[in-house]
């Protein structure tokens, strides 16, 4: 309950590693912190931020991200492997270089696949 109250609306940059952490055990405050991290962190912590899957049962769950939310500086960080074809079009269209090396090229569809050559 009291975590649930938990509205920081500041991060030192100092302290971005230990935010990032508590997100890491407790899911349930990823929304809350994101934008934080977004704007006090480096691109190593935005990466990782967009890369963090948590253990639910025999599943590893994954936050999807909102690009109307996430800052277009950091779409370049996305966590390609994960991304749906929606987001890895919205991405190419606004001109980011998706790395087809990370993007797990054979699995998308045909009309991402084109996109993205």
């Amino acid at each position: 309950a009291m975590l649930g109250a938990w509205r920081p609306n500041v991060c030192p940059a100092d302290q971005v590693d230990s935010l990032l952490s508590l997100v890491e055990r407790l899911p349930e405050v990823h929304g809350r912190t994101a934008p934080l991290i977004w704007e006090a962190g480096e691109e190593h912590h935005v990466r990782r931020l967009l890369a963090l899957s948590w253990k639910v049962g025999d599943q590893h769950l994954r936050v999807a991200p909102d690009l109307h939310a996430l800052p277009r500086m950091w779409w370049h960080c996305l966590h390609w492997p994960s991304v749906h074809d929606t987001v890895v079009a919205r991405a190419l269209e606004d001109g980011v270089a998706v790395p087809l090396s990370e993007v797990s090229f054979a699995q998308r569809s045909w009309d991402t696949q084109r996109l993205l050559l």
